[in-house]
Order: C-alpha cells, then structure tokens, then sequence
C-alpha cells in the first residue's frame, strides 16, 4: 500500500513539473494541412499579410497549429486548437512600445534574478479581444522570453506571462530541442 501511495505522489510531482515546462517543437506545413476553420480566421483578417508560414507545433501532448506573418513592420503568431479554434494571437514588440508596463516587469525581474536579459517581447491577446489590426495596444497580457544566468554561471531561459499592467502571473522553464540529429 506504502509502495502504491508512493508511486502516485511520484507520478503527480512529475505531472507538475511538466506543466512548467516549455518544450515546443515546430514542423513547418503547407496551408493545405492547417485546419480549414483557421484558414478562414486568417483570411478575414483585414490587415495586410506578408511572408505567410504555417507550423504544427507540439508542446508535450498538446498540438496546434499556428500562423506566422509580418504586417506593417510587426510580426504575427496566430495560434488555433487542433480544430481550428483561435487560442491566441501574439505580436512582437519592442520596450519602447510597452510604455510604463516594462517599469514594472523590470522591476520584478531585478529581485527575482541576480542577471536577465529580455530576449522576446510579444503582446498577448485572448479570442475574445478585438486586437488591434496597426501597431499593437492593450493586449490583454505580455509574454517574455527572459534568459537568466544562476549564481552557477548556468544559462537558463523562461517564458514570463505578465497581465497587461505588468504584474507577474505564470513562468516555466525554456527547454531547447536536442540537436542530436545533426550530422558532422
């Protein structure tokens, strides 16, 4: 019985480990293998579209399909469920568009790691938000690709979810792909 109680606490505490942790894996694909419904979002979009990729992408037993374009100087990541279902749509920005917000973030990166450098700044915007079709504003949060160094000297990444005024909500752990397919 010992034993049993054992294994399930094992197996929970991996399960929570698993969670916080980001280990995508991108395919690119044709338009042809993305879900129709999406295909359709993307189409009624009324911005303007340019460099349009498709990508399947793994994250631990989750799939979905994403959309990746530039427009007007930004770069676009619209994300849908396997069905097609919009998740998200995400835009690269610069600090300089975060205005006051990145105060804030900073703020809290400064006592949470002795160093960090902001990788990726990408404004977040939920199905349910009318995001804005020009320069990106109000999303409804910032997710951050921060690279951190430990008191080890160990390069260590994480993708930070901040609300959009900037107060911390989630954080897990960047594992990169193994490049154990290379051949020298």
């Amino acid at each position: 019985m010992r034993l049993l109680i054992f294994f399930i606490l094992i197996s929970g505490l991996s399960m929570l480990n698993a969670q916080e942790v980001k280990q995508e894996y991108e395919q690119k694909i044709n338009a042809q293998q993305m879900p129709v419904e999406a295909l359709k979002y993307i189409e009624n979009l009324k911005i303007e579209k340019q460099k349009m990729r498709y990508y399947k992408e793994i994250d631990g037993a989750a799939t979905s399909f994403e959309s990746k374009f530039r427009s007007k100087g930004y770069l676009y990541s619209v994300e849908f469920n396997e069905n097609g279902k919009l998740e998200d749509v995400e835009v690269e920005v610069s600090k300089g568009e975060m205005s006051s917000v990145i105060k804030s973030i900073e703020a809290y990166l400064s006592t949470t790691f002795d160093r960090h450098k902001i990788e990726k700044i990408q404004a977040q915007y939920q199905p349910n938000s009318n995001f804005i079709h020009i320069a990106p504003s109000n999303p409804d949060a910032w997710e951050l690709i921060i690279a951190t160094k430990n008191t080890t000297n160990k390069l260590e990444r994480f993708e930070m979810t901040f609300d959009q005024n900037g107060n911390f909500l989630k954080s897990r752990e960047v594992v990169r792909q193994p490049y154990d397919f290379l051949l020298f």
